[in-house]
C-alpha cells in the first residue's frame, strides 16, 4: 500500500502538467495506464500469498485460534484422511455381506436314490424285458453290505424334504418300483438283516393280483420300521399322456385308497414310467404329497423341487463299481 501511495502521489504532480499542455496526451495515457497496473499488481500479490485450504480451491482466512470460525460461523471442513474412506468401506461391505446373505443357497445337492424293480435269483432267460428289470438276489445283498461298509445311512424317500435341507452326505435311499411280491419274500428279509430302509411304490389295482402284493402283505408291511409304502398311481397309466381330471384319479385316489387300507399316511408318489409334465406335478403337490420319485437319471437333486427325484439304476453292479455310481 506505501508503494501504491508514494507512485500516486508522484505522478499526481506529472498529470498537473499535462493537463497545463495538451500536446502531451500520449503521455497522459501512459502514465494512467502504468498506475492501472501497479494497483493490479498489489492486489493479485494479496491474492496469490493467502493460505490455501487442504483441498486448495479456494482461499482460507488467516487466523489464530479458529476466532475467525467462531465469529462468522464457519464449518471446518472434515479433511479427507483415511479413517473416513475406511467407514465408507465398511458401509460397502455390510450392504454386500447382506446382499451375499439374501441369496439363496446353491440349489443343487447330492443325494443317491436307487431304483429297483424286481429284486430275485433269475431262472430263466425267456423274459427279457424281466431280466433287464431284476438285480439278481446275491448281487442286491453284496450292495447292502457295500453301503454298510462304506458308513451310508439309509432314509425313506418321506424323508427327502429334510434331507434337502440338511444335506447328509452320506445319506442313500432304496426305492422299489411297483409292488411285487418278491419285495415282501426277498427284499424285507435283507433290508432287516442289514437294518437298511426301503421305500416300495405299490400299484393299487396291482394287489392281490400274480406277481404281485397282496393287501394283507401290504398291511404288514405298513408296520415294519424299515418300510414305507408309497403311491404308484390306481393303473400305472402315463400320466402325461391323459387328461388332467384322469391324472387326479390316478394320483389323488390311489393316495386315499392306500391310507385307507393300511391305516397310515402316504407322503410320497412314484410317476409310472416316470412320465410328468406340468400339470401332473401341480396334481402331486396339490394332493399333500412332500417328495416324488422319477425315472431321471443322476444323483444331484434340485433342493426347491423335491416332487421331480432323481435316481440311479443299480442293476447288478457290486462292489466298487456299485459305489461308483453313487
Amino acid at each position: 500500500m506505501r508503494l501504491f501511495y508514494f507512485m500516486s502521489k508522484k505522478f499526481s504532480h506529472k498529470i498537473k502538467l499535462l493537463y497545463q499542455k495538451p500536446k502531451n496526451i500520449i503521455g497522459l495515457i501512459v502514465l494512467i495506464l502504468v498506475v492501472i497496473l501497479l494497483s493490479s499488481g498489489q492486489f493479485f500479490w494479496k491474492q496469490n500469498n493467502q493460505p490455501m485450504d487442504i483441498t486448495g480451491s479456494t482461499p482460507a482466512p488467516t487466523c489464530q485460534n479458529n476466532r475467525c470460525l467462531k465469529q462468522k460461523n464457519i464449518q471446518p471442513k472434515t479433511p479427507l484422511v483415511k479413517n473416513n474412506i475406511s467407514k465408507k468401506s465398511k458401509i460397502v461391505t455390510t450392504s454386500t455381506a447382506q446382499l451375499i446373505a439374501s441369496r439363496p443357497t446353491s440349489s443343487i445337492i447330492h443325494l443317491p436314490i436307487l431304483m429297483y424293480h424286481y429284486v430275485e435269483s433269475i431262472t430263466s432267460s425267456s423274459d427279457q424285458r424281466r431280466i433287464s428289470l431284476t438285480t439278481d438276489m446275491s448281487n442286491f445283498e453284496l450292495q447292502l453290505k457295500a453301503l454298510n461298509q462304506a458308513g451310508y445311512t439309509s432314509y425313506f424317500v418321506a424323508d427327502v424334504p429334510q434331507l434337502l435341507v440338511n444335506n447328509n452326505k452320506n445319506a442313500v435311499i432304496l426305492t422299489f418300483d411297483d409292488g411285487y411280491e418278491d419285495f415282501y419274500t426277498d427284499v424285507v428279509p435283507l433290508l432287516e438283516k442289514y437294518r437298511v430302509k426301503g421305500t416300495v411304490y405299490v400299484i393299487y389295482h396291482a394287489l392281490d393280483t400274480k406277481n404281485y402284493l397282496t393287501s394283507q402283505q401290504l398291511i404288514e408291511l405298513s408296520k415294519n420300521p424299515w418300510v414305507e409304502i408309497g403311491s404308484h398311481t390306481i393303473d400305472h397309466p402315463n400320466l402325461a399322456a391323459i387328461q388332467p381330471r384322469s391324472a387326479e384319479y390316478q394320483i389323488g385316489e390311489s393316495k386315499a385308497l392306500l391310507e385307507k387300507l393300511i391305516n397310515h399316511p402316504v407322503n410320497t408318489f412314484a410317476y409310472p414310467f416316470g412320465a410328468h409334465n406340468a400339470s401332473s406335478s401341480d396334481i402331486v403337490k396339490q394332493f399333500g404329497y412332500t417328495a416324488a420319485v422319477s425315472t431321471l437319471g443322476g444323483s444331484l437333486q434340485n433342493q426347491s423341487n423335491p416332487w421331480m427325484l432323481h435316481r440311479l439304476r443299480p442293476g447288478n453292479a457290486t462292489n466298487r463299481s456299485f459305489l461308483g455310481l453313487l
